[in-house]
């Protein structure tokens, strides 16, 4: 639904009209600093098709990861400026497709059974090596999934505004805190949970065994709720 906005900055719960915004700011959120990056190598595809995949998958009930029901929208001057997606920590396994919604929007979208299989196995590889290191989650603990803001608009304060928004609303859940990941280098996004109160739990360093999609590694940052 159209938001009547008259406010420089505005965050609001995303309704469907969002989707293809979701979708791009995923996109952004996993490339990072990088030109390629998750999505791209996962599945190797157009980004005018990868978008199509992910907002479509962002509006699927059986999708885990960037659902549209579980994201904060920025709006600059009445304009989608960046998106945040939060939820209840689970466990990482369907990152970032879940694969029979995945198949799903696939087979909508004439991409082959054999691509979407490809994509799949290398998210088994890419799942493997994030999990190496994990502990069991505290109680109340949640995850946040993508955060991501339109370059124009990134000395602009929405970053914080959505993730304090995020911070309010994971309180008002009773969550005990948030985590998130941060990849290794993106120094102003380390800046900015630096000051909201985030503290590094472990490092996760790139091997001959991971799926390579730029960069050196990626940081699990960790907030508990006073």
């Amino acid at each position: 639904m159209p938001v009547n906005n008259t406010e420089p900055l505005s965050i609001y719960r995303a309704g469907p009209g969002y989707a293809p915004c979701l979708a791009e700011m995923i996109l952004m959120a996993t490339r990072a600093q990088h030109k390629r990056g998750i999505l791209d190598s996962l599945l190797d595809l157009p980004e005018q098709l990868i978008l199509r995949v992910m907002a479509r998958l962002a509006m699927h009930p059986g999708q885990v990861w960037g659902r549209i029901d579980n994201t904060f929208v920025a709006l600059v001057d009445g304009v989608c400026s960046g998106t945040a997606t939060a939820r209840p920590a689970v466990p990482f396994g369907e990152f970032p497709y879940s694969p029979t919604p995945f198949r799903e929007v696939a087979a909508e979208l004439n991409i082959t059974p054999e691509l979407v299989d490809a994509a799949l196995k290398r998210q088994e590889r890419l799942l493997y090596w994030l999990s190496s290191g994990d502990d069991p989650e505290p109680q109340g603990m949640w995850l946040l999934e993508y955060l991501a803001v339109r370059r124009p608009f990134r000395a602009a304060g929405v970053a914080r505004g959505l993730m304090e928004r995020v911070m309010q609303e994971v309180r008002a859940a009773g969550g005990s805190g948030i985590e998130l990941y941060c990849e290794i280098g993106n120094v102003q996004a380390e800046r900015l949970y630096a000051t909201l109160g985030f503290s590094m739990l472990r490092e996760y360093i790139y091997d001959d065994d991971a799926v390579v999609f730029g960069g050196v590694g990626v940081r699990q940052l960790r907030l508990i709720f006073g």
